[in-house]
């Protein structure tokens, strides 16, 4: 699924040549999906572990479910992504 359509209303910070196209909650996904990485062992790809993703990092839970809206499979979905992404950029 392609960026846009995951963030529909999210303003771009960067359309500079050369750089990587980033909007302004990428990094609160990514720190979500990093907190969340931590908990998933013990809850699975669920809601609590995005709640307590949310907590551990002190961005609302409104905007963490915004980011995520389908909970637990979005954050997996998210994980796999960035799994996608290291392996094109290692080639």
């Amino acid at each position: 699924m392609q960026e846009a359509a995951l963030y529909p209303r999210v303003r771009r910070l960067s359309s500079h040549p050369g750089h990587q196209t980033m909007t302004e909650h990428e990094t609160d996904a990514d720190r979500l999906l990093d907190a969340a990485l931590l908990h998933v062992p013990f809850d699975g790809w669920s809601r609590a572990s995005l709640a307590a993703a949310a907590r551990d990092t002190g961005i609302d839970p409104a905007l963490a479910h915004a980011l995520f809206p389908r909970d637990g499979v979005a954050l997996a979905l998210a994980w796999h992504r960035r799994g996608d992404r290291q392996m094109i950029q290692g080639l």
